[in-house]
């Protein structure tokens, strides 16, 4: 995971909220019917930006070049997750720090993985974790709350892909959001893999600090690479070896 600095909330969201508390009293997690469409997809786009394009949980490209695709979330690529749930805590339903872009959180056609076995609509994500029943469906670390920074909390096995933690809580998280599916270690395995090709070529403490600064930057439109913090941790674990 990496960590998410949330920016401003959007002005519909607290335009919102200021409207339901003014009705109601106080937000209650039926509120997230309140916000228009048209606010939906502004906070769509922000939490877009915020995050650089990548799910907050499994760091997978979510939809559109710059800009997310809202107008068919689910289809599209991306979605407006509450971190705490709406069910445990409603009157976080419309707080902006609450609230991350992720993910469809379903693997969509074939993907045979390692076991042989076909993964097509296998959930991981809030998907999985909505799935859960409601007693476990808690998560301990937000990436957009710090302390602790959650990209300090994760590594990544160099042979499978697999993301691991030596925190219980942060395993647990792993475990709800299904982050060791076959098709997600893969993608991760993939962008090590990368990195090491290009280490074979170069092992310079000035490349690695290239390639630091390819996986930390943005591209024009905005986006990160694909599993960013899973090139990050890898380099900067061979910068600290130096």
């Amino acid at each position: 995971m990496l960590t998410i600095t949330k920016a401003a909330e959007p002005a519909c969201l607290k335009e919102s909220r200021t409207q339901y508390e003014a009705v109601h009293g106080a937000v209650s997690d039926d509120a997230w019917e309140s916000p228009p469409g048209s606010c939906k997809q502004a906070m769509r786009e922000a939490a877009w930006l915020e995050q650089g394009g990548l799910c907050a949980y499994c760091m997978s490209p979510l939809s559109g070049t710059s800009r997310a695709n809202s107008a068919h979330p689910e289809a599209g690529g991306m979605k407006l997750e509450h971190f705490e749930a709406q069910h445990a805590a409603g009157q976080r339903t419309l707080d902006w720090d609450n609230l991350l872009g992720v993910c469809p959180g379903v693997v969509v056609g074939r993907s045979a993985g390692e076991s042989g076995t076909n993964e097509a609509g296998t959930a991981h994500c809030d998907t999985h974790r909505g799935h859960l029943p409601p007693e476990r469906q808690f998560l301990s670390y937000s990436p957009a709350k710090a302390p602790p920074d959650v990209s300090a909390l994760y590594r990544y096995d160099k042979l499978q892909g697999d993301i691991q933690s030596d925190d219980a809580g942060a395993t647990q998280d792993i475990e709800r959001l299904n982050l060791n599916l076959a098709r997600l270690k893969r993608n991760r395995r993939a962008v090590l893999d990368a990195i090491r090709r290009q280490l074979q070529k170069d092992a310079s403490t000035a490349r690695l600090l290239q390639l630091r600064q390819h996986y930390a930057e943005k591209d024009k439109d905005g986006r990160l690479r694909p599993y960013a913090g899973v090139g990050l941790w890898y380099i900067g674990r061979k910068l600290r070896q130096r």
